[in-house]
């Protein structure tokens, strides 16, 4: 049997985190895992009664799943407009009538 030194007890890690500390594993909020939570999304979680709690292999594994391959770049071409001449010009304000021409 091994003994321990109190000191090295305490650099053991914990096997879960608190949503404080797995929100700054993230660089995330601690709002955003909760928001996460009750939208049924981000990582996976631990419920320990009325307490939540994050083990550090399952945010590393939301993490993976969130990698994004940037694949081919295809950028949206705007199409050309059918004619080159600018829309006509509006006037301000009301109508006015048109006067009559005499002939």
């Amino acid at each position: 049997m091994q003994n321990q030194s109190p000191s090295s007890a305490l650099s053991i890690e914990p096997a879960v985190l608190t949503p404080e500390l797995a929100a700054a594993y993230l660089c995330r909020k601690p709002k955003t895992l909760k928001n996460w939570r009750l939208a049924g999304a981000g990582p996976r979680y631990v419920r320990m009664g009325k307490d939540v709690f994050y083990r550090r292999v399952d945010l590393d594994d939301f993490v993976v799943a969130s990698v994004c391959d940037p694949g081919p770049t295809t950028w949206p071409v705007r199409p050309e407009p059918a004619s080159a001449a600018p829309p006509p010009k509006r006037g301000r304000g009301r109508p006015r009538k048109e006067k009559e021409v005499a002939a």
